[in-house]
């Protein structure tokens, strides 16, 4: 990719650009800060935990809405955000808790208060609607709650009422012919596998489905993204690791052609519609999203390899780079991989076998980047209030760039959704080898602290010293 693509977009976002967009653009390619990127979406956030104010730059609306809300949720999907406990998590789910906007089935994805503000006439209702049982967004807003909301809560026995809901309607109709709804279903599939709960529908059935419907959706006559609001593969792939992408490989190449070829003078890109009810308040909207697309085109080229990094070895920040991994021949494959790439850590042969073969048939993470895996974390149980860090590894060329601490996040959070108390986990005690001396400091990071030595039980060379906390 030129260069100018991306210095272009990068004068554009700063001229014209929301603070929150800025704040995004920030974190993504110049290592701004994560806090920055919450500080500004959390001015979109009512005192009901819902979002309004035109974060969706269609709908002036002020007063909380599930599909502003669920636009709040893209974002802290899109930079990778899980702690379960900002506000700004526990007032969405107090949002969806509330029953406010929701028929007891849906979330309403138009409400009657959009008509005294400024709006897209798609958001014009004459009642707080459903739009005709279309789960926009409320099959995302259900995977939300998949992921966040606390196991056994009745907001979790909702969410998992709602998915399953959904899950049915979906698989017992046609393909569908909205690519909003069609994204809101993928989006149910990542929370669900994110979060280990597999007991409420058969993600794989679904996952299948989705492929289907992905290649379906796109609008592979490409002489009609010329001049139409059309379906492109970035609506549903964020890089070459995202599990449709391989069936769209060829599209989803010529929308990076595309991108580069059709940006504007001004370092922006065209809008493909428009309101006129209001042109004053849709003069400003469309600078706002194209601000929004300057940074979802960037992060698509980015994802697919056509933007090269920028600044001194940024951290990784992919969307969602963290996945679990069900496949047990893949979980050993990946294993494999890391594992024999760090002999400084893992230089007993007949162990380092046993790390992958015990990998799996445990809950297992990877970490990848550009569709390669480059970390991973495996999980094993203890007792039944006990569970155990049982092996983790990074690519030596991505250490101390923030991927170990996202495998380690994912595996906490499994933890916490499982009601675990306490974790644990093994390393050699300080003071023997300076690569274990990194890894110990690294867990003390993460909150571990020391147990218990036992010098004999590996052997007199490498002490193992047990570290534990406590899950909260």
């Amino acid at each position: 990719m030129n260069d100018s693509t991306y210095a272009r977009a990068r004068a554009f976002l700063y001229r014209s650009a929301r603070p929150l967009d800025i704040a995004r653009f920030q974190y993504h390619f110049e290592q701004g800060s994560l806090e920055a990127v919450l500080n500004a979406l959390s001015s979109y956030q009512n005192a009901d935990g819902g979002f309004g104010h035109a974060l969706e730059a269609d709908a002036w609306n002020p007063n909380s809405a599930p599909i502003q809300t669920w636009t709040a949720t893209e974002i802290l999907r899109e930079i990778g955000f899980t702690d379960v406990n900002h506000p700004i998590i526990q007032g969405i789910l107090r949002y969806l808790a509330g029953g406010k906007d929701f028929s007891g089935r849906l979330w309403h994805n138009t409400v009657k208060s959009n008509n005294n503000y400024p709006h897209a006439p798609w958001w014009h209702t004459e009642s707080d609607s459903a739009s005709n049982s279309d789960y926009n967004p409320t099959a995302c807003l259900a995977g939300f709650i998949l992921r966040f909301a606390k196991p056994g809560s009745d907001l979790f026995r909702l969410g998992r009422r709602i998915a399953k809901e959904a899950y049915g309607s979906y698989m017992a109709g046609e393909l569908l012919a909205d690519m909003h709804t069609a994204t809101c279903y993928i989006r149910l599939m990542e929370y669900a596998e994110e979060a280990g709960v597999t007991d409420v529908f058969d993600i794989p059935a679904l996952k299948e489905k989705l492929k289907r419907q992905v290649k379906q959706s796109i609008t592979h006559n490409t002489a009609e993204w010329e001049t139409g609001y059309v379906c492109k593969p970035s609506q549903f792939i964020n890089g070459t690791g995202c599990a449709f992408y391989s069936d769209n490989e060829e599209t989803a190449g010529y929308e990076c052609d595309f991108i580069i070829r059709t940006q504007l003078d001004d370092g922006s890109w065209d809008i493909p519609w428009r309101w006129s009810d209001y042109p004053e308040e849709w003069a400003v909207s469309k600078i706002w999203w194209k601000g929004n697309g300057a940074i979802l085109n960037l992060l698509f080229l980015k994802g697919m390899g056509m933007l090269r990094a920028h600044g001194s070895n940024p951290p990784l920040r992919n969307n969602n780079p963290v996945v679990q991994i069900y496949d047990a021949e893949q979980k050993m494959n990946i294993a494999e991989k890391i594992l024999m790439a760090l002999p400084d850590w893992f230089g007993v042969p007949e162990n380092t076998q046993k790390y992958i073969s015990d990998s799996a048939g445990q809950p297992f993470w990877a970490y990848m980047e550009n569709g390669e895996p480059i970390g991973f974390i495996t999980f094993s149980n203890t007792s039944g209030c006990t569970a155990e860090l049982h092996v983790m590894g990074v690519l030596p060329q991505f250490h101390r760039r923030g991927a170990g601490r996202m495998l380690f996040n994912a595996l906490y959070d499994y933890c916490r959704r499982e009601r675990y108390e306490f974790l644990q986990v093994k390393t050699v005690d300080a003071g023997h080898y300076e690569e274990y001396d990194r890894t110990r400091l690294f867990y003390e990071s993460m909150g571990f602290r020391k147990f218990e030595v036992y010098p004999a039980l590996w052997d007199e060379w490498n002490p193992c010293l047990v570290m534990v906390m406590a899950v909260k």
